[in-house]
């Protein structure tokens, strides 16, 4: 297959970027084997000259891969993968670079996010007595001597803009200690 003289290039660095999401190889994706004759529509991107860590066992490392929107639909050689390309395909020259799969790092901090998702949510508060009965409702469902924990409640939304106390929740938590934090991490209530 001739390669069109206006073939769109893109950095090789931004090879491992290009195969985010990547979990599954080819057949698994349903794309039309060598040889079968099947009419195939062409890749969007295609990663060249990788060695691209695939997470099947039986096809553990691959060479190339070949994408239509956000998904794999073929993985193999550098030759197996030129069949894909089309006059609009950007083809990446990973230059020999391990490429892997699903690393999305979307800045989670994964101790404090798991226990945010067990804990009270006030950030959406938009009152002393909204944020007083979010932590009254919660602390009703807590065990006696587990904590009622969470917050990012920010207290200039409120009318009248005031600072919380304990002196509000205590009544509403009996043997249920509170903590709980402003949205900037610099004031927390107890």
């Amino acid at each position: 297959m001739g390669v069109p003289a206006a073939r769109r290039r893109a950095p090789g660095r931004v090879a491992a970027a290009a195969a985010i999401g990547f979990l599954v190889s080819a057949p698994a994706m349903g794309a039309a084997p060598a040889g079968s004759g099947a009419a195939r529509p062409a890749a969007d991107l295609i990663v060249t000259n990788a060695r691209i860590h695939t997470v099947d066992p039986a096809k553990p490392e691959c060479q190339a891969l070949a994408m239509i929107g956000d998904r794999i639909v073929a993985t193999g050689s550098d030759a197996e993968i030129a069949a894909w390309e089309g006059p609009r395909t950007t083809v990446i020259d990973a230059r020999g670079r391990r490429v892997l799969p699903g690393f999305n790092d979307a800045h989670v901090h994964f101790l404090s996010g798991v226990r945010q998702l067990d804990s009270v949510d006030l950030k959406t508060a938009t009152s002393r007595a909204e944020f007083i009965r979010r932590i009254g409702a919660r602390a009703a469902r807590t065990p006696r001597g587990e904590w009622v924990e969470g917050g990012d409640w920010d207290e200039t939304l409120w009318i009248p803009v005031e600072l919380p106390d304990r002196a509000a929740i205590d009544p509403l938590s009996p043997g249920v200690p509170v903590f709980v934090y402003r949205y900037d991490g610099h004031m927390a209530l107890a």
